[in-house]
């Protein structure tokens, strides 16, 4: 160390000197680019969607990008950019890769079975107005553009959470906290406006965790989060764990059930939408008969995490189990007799957060999900061998 200090201290100042100086020169110029930035991190493919569009034969996923960048006023920032990926689902190629400011974040999407379009919402941050809003949107693969747009007016007040194709493809679904809304898939006209379901529950932004739509979307399955025992907001109290069941053709509520000592993390319905499965605590599936109004199986799969997703196969043979616990593992079954077919072991990070999206597709041949975050893979449902990785 001495001979370290007696080394600077001898040092010439004309050495010195030119130092300081080209220090200044690095900082200066890099305080005048404000554009300039550092390398990127890992793309994350996030939410829950990882969806198939078949006459493109694509896959589609979301994804986020944290980028480091230089700005002349701030010093260094984190920049949070998102897109939306399009792969051939045959070999994994990158067919296009819609990007969109920090400002524009796509929250769900879903693609349609009978036509080449995928449909989004977004989450537009507030600019000019006091508020954020959502919008709708649909895109066509084939004319590679945005064939309509549709943006929630401020008096919703609401967030459009998710979006779902009809089963026919003729019509585009779209759930938020206090609002169903349904629009002509083809050009986006809107269709009708359906408040009723979600007139009930109090504090909505705050107390509805989820909703899915049934196969044929005809049901809403719409279910409450925790809350305080006995929480009192505007003169009403809040009750935990409400499920209910709405026909959106008959506009009549056709199931409404409490049961405090079940946790809701995610909900599917069977094909013949008879049944409803919950995800729950502890690693245990619920089937609820929508007919009998209760629960007829309690099935357990061993594990003391959380039932964090759940997607059936095209042909509703195979289901598909996300469970997070200090990590996220994926296990498939066959659901008419509850025996584990496949197993992939540590797909994720710690259960912060949504689990990562997975799906069957091409009618039942091929499963993909994220692995690790940054990584969709492909798998061939016959060997379970991987048929592609992307990156």
């Amino acid at each position: 160390m001495q001979f370290m200090m007696s080394g600077y201290r001898n040092m010439g100042k004309g050495t010195l000197k030119m130092l300081f100086i080209t220090g200044g020169v690095f900082l200066l110029f890099q305080s005048m680019t404000p554009g300039m930035a550092w390398s990127d991190e890992n793309e994350i493919f996030y939410k829950k969607d990882l969806v198939f569009v078949e006459k493109r034969r694509s896959l589609v996923g979301m994804s986020t990008k944290y980028l480091r960048e230089a700005d002349r006023m701030k010093g260094k920032s984190i920049v949070e950019t998102f897109t939306i990926r399009v792969w051939s689902a045959d070999s994994g190629t990158v067919e296009e890769t819609l990007r969109f400011s920090p400002k524009e974040e796509p929250r769900s999407i879903d693609g349609s079975r009978a036509g080449d379009c995928l449909v989004a919402t977004f989450w537009n941050r507030p600019e000019k107005e006091k508020h954020g809003h959502s919008s709708i949107a649909c895109y066509s693969l084939t004319e590679h553009k945005w064939t309509w747009r549709e943006d929630w007016p401020n008096e919703f007040v609401d967030t459009a959470r998710r979006v779902k194709f009809s089963s026919d493809g003729l019509k585009v679904i779209a759930t938020g906290y206090k609002h169903v809304v349904v629009y002509d898939a083809k050009t986006g006209r809107k269709l009708e406006t359906i408040e009723d379901p979600l007139k009930d529950y109090p504090l909505l932004s705050m107390s509805i965790r989820g909703s899915v739509l049934s196969p044929s979307g005809r049901y809403i399955v719409i279910w409450q989060e925790l809350a305080p025992p006995g929480h009192h907001v505007w003169g009403k109290w809040i009750a935990n764990k409400w499920v209910t069941v709405w026909d959106l053709q008959t506009r009549k509520e056709i199931a409404k059930w409490r049961k405090p000592e079940y946790e809701n993390h995610c909900a599917t319905f069977t094909q013949n939408e008879k049944h409803i499965l919950f995800g729950s605590g502890g690693g245990h599936v619920r089937i609820w008969s929508v007919e009998k109004q209760e629960i007829i199986r309690d099935w357990s799969l061993g594990f003391l995490g959380v039932v964090a997703d759940m997607k059936f196969s095209d042909d509703y043979q195979h289901l598909a189990i996300s469970l997070a616990g200090n990590e996220f593992y994926i296990r498939v079954y066959d659901y008419s007799s509850g025996k584990e077919i496949h197993s992939f072991g540590q797909v994720g990070a710690p259960a912060e957060g949504d689990p990562y999206p997975m799906t069957f597709f091409d009618k039942s041949d091929f499963f993909a999900f994220a692995k690790r975050k940054n990584q969709v893979c492909v798998y061939d449902t016959q060997t379970w061998k991987e048929k592609w990785c992307y990156p």
